[in-house]
């Protein structure tokens, strides 16, 4: 059923499994428009997708460069291990990953470790030693961010395809921040004081 779910063609039957106050939950679960097309975006317009709606299976090819295209010398997460022991695993090692990531793709049980993520408090300068003045950084494990980097790469490149969201969009870009978003509102508002323009602004935060 969460299959049909995601599809939106869940049967009357289904519905009625369902408390009513996840309906509206249900209607987010809509398959999205093309902002080029204006047509609804089925599962099989999706490189990431298989035919029959699953996941397309991690490989051995994905999965060595995407270790070795971490960050070098980051600091590891509750495990202990870190990128550059990753990187320099024999081949069997990333066979046995390969298929570890295949097995939580189709189960979608991820790990304890994945869940717990180590936090480190870095002072942020001056003389105030509060707890507000300090930056969280959260150190979370190597095989997650290579199993979910490549989840947030095939996302990106359907995304872009089908061009679902908006060349304008900072949001899971890569190499675009917060300024890309800003930056353009600044102009934007600058212009409308200029010339008398009302101004209105949404921004939605995906996370």
């Amino acid at each position: 059923m969460r299959r049909r779910a995601a599809t939106g063609v869940l049967t009357d039957d289904d519905m009625a499994t369902i408390p009513e106050c996840f309906y509206t939950l249900l209607q987010h679960l809509a398959s999205p428009r093309s902002d080029k097309t204006s047509n609804i975006v089925n599962q099989n317009d999706y490189t990431s997708m298989v035919r029959d709606g699953t996941p397309v299976p991690f490989d051995f090819a994905i999965v060595r460069r995407k270790l070795g295209g971490i960050a070098k010398k980051k600091a590891p997460g509750l495990s202990g291990n870190g990128p550059d022991l990753c990187a320099c695993m024999p081949d069997s090692w990333v066979h046995w990953a390969v298929k570890l990531f295949n097995i939580i793709q189709h189960s979608q049980v991820t790990p304890r470790a994945w869940h717990v993520d180590e936090v480190h408090y870095v002072h942020k300068g001056s003389a105030d030693i509060s707890l507000s003045n300090h930056r969280p950084l959260a150190l979370v494990e190597v095989m997650r961010k290579v199993f979910t980097g490549v989840i947030v790469d095939r996302m990106r490149r359907d995304w872009s395809r089908l061009q679902v969201l908006d060349s304008c969009n900072p949001g899971f870009q890569a190499g675009r921040t917060t300024t890309n978003a800003i930056y353009p509102l600044r102009t934007a508002a600058k212009h409308c004081l200029q010339s008398r323009t009302e101004l209105a602004a949404m921004l939605d935060d995906l996370r």
